[in-house]
């Protein structure tokens, strides 16, 4: 259809279908986005300054591509831009090629009798793992319980650390261990990245007042663990982040909620 004028209309998406709102900023300028077709994004930047995943192949919870942004996981932008276990808090995943303790294992496998060389981390690390991780996910829950029981609409988080399996330890040789290692460790990072948007959303809500309701729901756990989150990549604001632009609006359903919606 075109106007009375010599341009023609934009172009919009049908309604109903899933579609992108936002801002997107080409050498042009900025410019915002109405019932876009999300998978224009796909073409940002351009192929010859970043690969351009495969539509069909392109999962929704590939945090490992941080030229592609995806509006479910807003919280990625977010991410430090260096090291992100800088904090004593995150002591036990600052680790490195170098250092990463890891440790040769004798394993006789079922019906066997002769043992076999398998390789893996320290259990004492594993078991600092684990305690970690349940204290962050205990966090994140109860901040998205304060903050109404999601963080928004659409608006997904990712698989737990432990479901990248780095209890197991058989691998066949060390420097495999070490790989492996420090994919593992990464998966930690939308869970810090997703507790940060928690600091965000929760002191534009109720800055007075949600650490203490926080502390009370978590008894069992020194205040200490609160001001060590905000001093680490959880809550310090002040640390250079991956970075883009989030508008925090009020949803339209949820009139209580600041609801990530537009980024780049």
């Amino acid at each position: 259809m075109e106007s009375s004028g010599s341009s023609p209309l934009p172009p919009t998406f049908p309604y109903g279908k899933k579609h992108f709102d936002g801002h997107i900023e080409n050498n042009m300028g900025v410019f915002g986005v109405h019932f876009g077709d999300p998978r224009f994004l796909l073409d940002i930047p351009r192929p010859e300054h970043a690969a351009t995943p495969d539509v069909d192949n392109f999962r929704h919870g590939d945090f490992k591509r941080p030229v592609w942004i995806n509006p479910h996981m807003p919280y990625l932008l977010l991410l430090p831009r260096y090291n992100p276990f800088y904090a004593p808090l995150f002591d036990c995943l600052d680790v490195d090629k170098h250092n990463v303790p890891v440790e040769q294992l004798n394993v006789v496998a079922p019906r066997e009798f002769d043992s076999q060389v398998r390789w893996g981390l320290k259990k004492d690390l594993i078991d600092k793992w684990l305690h970690l991780e349940s204290l962050l996910r205990m966090t994140l829950q109860i901040m998205v319980e304060l903050y109404g029981g999601r963080i928004a609409e659409r608006v997904y988080g990712f698989l737990s650390p432990i479901s990248y399996r780095y209890t197991e330890r058989n691998a066949r040789s060390r420097s495999t261990t070490v790989d492996i290692a420090l994919r593992l460790r990464n998966a930690f990072l939308p869970l810090i990245a997703q507790i940060l948007l928690m600091f965000i959303l929760l002191d534009a809500l109720d800055r007075d007042h949600w650490r203490a309701r926080l502390q009370g729901k978590l008894p069992k756990l020194h205040p200490q663990w609160i001001t060590d989150l905000g001093a680490s990549a959880t809550g310090d604001m002040s640390i250079d982040r991956l970075g883009g632009i989030i508008d925090l609006t009020l949803a339209k359903k949820h009139a209580d909620h600041y609801l990530p919606r537009h980024i780049r």
